[in-house]
């Protein structure tokens, strides 16, 4: 069980967090790592860990993928390619994208682009 104050830390933890992914994008980077991310949010890498999977229930990895394929989303919603919105969200491989993508919106990310791209009929 969790103590209010580690409750509490875990909170500012994650507030900050989201704050400077939104703000700075740091998800773009593809060599981004936990101890990166970790010091520049002067936090001990455990605790962002920790504070991650507790309130986000995933783990660091999938939570940063998640920000990146958000990110390809909204690409190829303006029409960039699977590919292009690939490196440009931060993923340094086809297949780790597909899979991740997959995960997170439960189709590939080919299919999902034709559909969000397909034009109304008249």
């Amino acid at each position: 069980t969790l103590s209010e104050e580690d409750a509490s830390r875990d909170q500012a933890i994650i507030t900050n967090l989201d704050h400077y992914l939104e703000l700075q994008k740091p998800f773009l980077d593809p060599d981004l790592t936990l101890a990166r991310l970790a010091r520049k949010l002067i936090v001990p890498a455990k605790q962002l860990s920790a504070a991650i999977n507790r309130n986000k229930n995933e783990n660091v990895s999938r939570y940063i993928n998640r920000h990146r394929i958000e990110h390809a989303c909204r690409l190829m919603g303006q029409g960039k390619s699977v590919t292009a919105a690939m490196y440009d969200s931060g993923f340094n491989t086809k297949s780790n994208f597909n899979r991740e993508f997959l995960a997170i919106k439960n189709s590939p990310p080919s299919k999902w682009q034709a559909l969000v791209n397909k034009q109304p009929s008249p």
